[in-house]
């Protein structure tokens, strides 16, 4: 029986008190607007994309006109369509501005923590909406996760509306999002309210990632002949930024025990201190509840090496509801080795992409040698990779290319390679470039994983240190994707 040693490090901070000082109310109003980030330039759909399915793509729906985004349909051939965020949110103030003309019909909506199923009936978006047409019935909320369809607050009073021909001509729409809880304002009045707990964040909805944390989107209803604009699309964050990051170091294991954990305990624990992370250690799999997740941004399989069971079906249930809602996983080496059956499908397809293989069956074999590591693309996660940079260690060999492409899987969450090696060897693609650390979107979380670490020297190394530092943190939902 495996023993849980959950080693919880405190990074202790001095606050230095030296007076008092106010903040005026004009400061306080700068400081807010500091924080609104635009989605919409006002020249192109940069940042959106448009989801529809196969027979609706090659038609126009969504423009931009005189700094506005118009969503129009003129007939009524075609299904549901959608302007969908590149980004995605959890707690949030969302702010924009709408408009049609007098007289004419729109049955449009704004989606909030919504994913797109593609393999679902040909695609389908999933997630709570805020209906925005020139009806009665704006600001209700619908939600359109499958199996859960129905009206979340259904009202009917045209409040305080201003149609294209009245004063400017357009209405303000205030979304705010704080957990379970959604308000929407129109032109500054509340207009409704829904406190989704047990709704948005039930089971059906964690399977599908969605309610908590996802992708805003503009719909355009199926089979309706309408037409609406929207502008100044700004967005407000509202998690708690300064919060320590909380890491999580998994390091049980049921097959080989790789020296270089120990090393990688350490490692990370100094990372934390420098970059003030909570880091908590633990060899045994008991965290593994949705309570015991929820406490950290990210959780660092180390070498966690396989050749039976690490957890049970209810462990591994939660961690997959933790990455897909938003959750981080951070995975080196020994990570990828998984030799039972029966296979995770999921842990090996859609979180890593492949899994560890011998493939020439002598472990002191070609895997040991030394080879050239460059960075596959350019950006903070590869930017301290100096050139000719060689590193020696037991570079794995995968199920599968990981460079090939996952039908199956949503485009979103395909594979990125960050680092390759390369080397005069005749040895698979070793000669072409061998991917060594990659990273993708799980549904609403990530995953950094990097396929050497099985040296000590290999994890004290500053650049690999380095690297590790970036690919944790990205996990983690810290940085974009640059």
């Amino acid at each position: 029986m495996f023993r849980s040693l959950i080693l919880t490090l405190a990074i202790a901070g001095a606050a230095l008190l030296t007076g008092c000082q106010t903040t005026s109310k004009s400061d306080q109003t700068a400081m807010e607007e500091a924080t609104w980030q635009s989605l919409f330039n006002g020249e192109d759909l940069s940042g959106w994309s448009l989801k529809a399915r196969k027979t609706d793509l090659g038609k126009t729906f969504f423009t931009v006109q005189d700094g506005a985004i118009v969503a129009e349909a003129t007939d009524k051939d075609h299904d549901y369509v959608w302007l969908y965020s590149d980004k995605q949110y959890g707690d949030f103030h969302l702010q924009l501005k709408f408009q049609g003309e007098r007289g004419g019909y729109a049955n449009s909506g704004v989606q909030v923590r919504s994913r797109y199923d593609h393999s679902d009936e040909g695609g389908w978006l999933n997630g709570p909406q805020v209906d925005v047409g020139f009806t009665d019935r704006n600001g209700s909320m619908w939600d359109e996760t499958r199996n859960n369809q129905r009206w979340l607050v259904e009202r009917y009073d045209a409040k305080n509306f201003v149609f294209s021909d009245e004063g400017d001509g357009w209405n303000t729409l205030d979304i705010v999002a704080r957990g379970t809880h959604i308000s929407v304002r129109q032109n500054g009045e509340l207009i409704s309210e829904y406190d989704g707990e047990g709704v948005l964040n039930d089971i059906n909805h964690q399977d599908l990632a969605v309610g908590m944390y996802g992708h805003l989107a503009l719909q355009i209803h199926t089979k309706d002949v309408m037409k609406i604009k929207y502008k100044d699309i700004r967005i407000r964050d509202l998690s708690q930024v300064e919060k320590p990051l909380k890491v999580l170091v998994f390091s049980k294991t049921t097959g080989y025990f790789h020296p270089s954990i120990n090393t990688i305990e350490k490692t990370i624990v100094e990372l934390g201190a420098e970059h003030n992370w909570q880091v908590d250690l633990t060899r045994g799999s008991e965290i593994f509840t949705p309570e015991g997740l929820a406490q950290y941004d990210v959780v660092y399989w180390n070498n966690t090496c396989a050749d039976y069971y690490i957890m049970s079906n209810d462990e591994r249930a939660a961690f997959r509801r933790y990455v897909e809602n938003g959750g981080g996983y951070a995975g080196i080496h020994g990570a990828a080795w998984v030799n039972f059956t029966p296979r995770w499908d999921w842990y090996i397809d859609t979180l890593l992409g492949a899994r560890e293989i011998n493939k020439n069956g002598n472990w002191e074999g070609v895997w040991r040698k030394a080879a050239n590591i460059y960075g596959e693309i350019d950006g903070h996660m590869t930017d301290m990779i100096p050139a000719g940079y060689q590193v020696t260690d037991e570079y794995y060999s995968m199920s599968r290319d990981v460079r090939q492409p996952q039908p199956e899987l949503s485009p979103d969450d395909q594979i990125q390679i960050l680092i390759s090696a390369i080397a005069d060897w005749d040895y698979g693609d070793f000669r072409s470039g061998h991917p060594v650390t990659w990273r993708r979107h799980v549904k609403g979380g990530r995953m950094w994983y990097s396929a050497i670490g099985h040296n000590h020297e290999t994890i004290v190394d500053p650049v690999f240190k380095a690297h590790m530092k970036e690919g944790i943190e990205w996990a983690a939902g810290l940085h974009g994707d640059i």
